[in-house]
């Protein structure tokens, strides 16, 4: 949810996926899966101390490689793995919508409410299964 303004620009969100020969023994299974990201996804990916790398790095159980200047991640992953990765980064860059300015001065006030009628944020995350970001 955004305030009022120029609208953002915005890049599409491909994803897409190729498939290298395995580096690592036969026996696991496993093969080199590089994530082509769009520019916005990559940047997400970056900040923070990439923080939301290693955080999908532990869901996952696979290890990635973030190459900035190709704008890929690289994962040695069996292919459940690499969807799953796949779907996770995905899933960082969600759809935005424009609310008017009193709805966004009413979320930023009850933003850090966890509990009551104010607890608005908290009643709408729990209602869609989604996480709220407010900018």
């Amino acid at each position: 949810i955004v305030c009022p303004g120029p609208p953002p620009l915005r890049w599409t969100h491909t994803l897409r996926c190729t498939t290298r020969p395995a580096m690592q023994s036969s026996h696991t299974h496993q093969s080199m899966h590089e994530i082509v990201l769009d520019q916005e996804v990559a940047a997400a990916l970056c900040r923070r101390g990439r923080r939301r790398l290693r955080d999908i790095q532990a869901a996952c159980g696979t290890p990635l490689q973030l190459d900035r200047a190709r704008g890929t991640v690289i994962c040695s992953a069996t292919p459940e793995q690499a969807a799953v990765v796949r779907k996770h980064i995905a899933g960082l860059i969600g759809p935005r919508h424009m609310v008017k300015p009193a709805v966004w001065a009413e979320l930023m006030r009850t933003r850090t409410m966890q509990e009551g009628e104010d607890a608005t944020v908290v009643r709408m995350q729990e209602k869609c299964g989604c996480r709220i970001h407010i900018e």
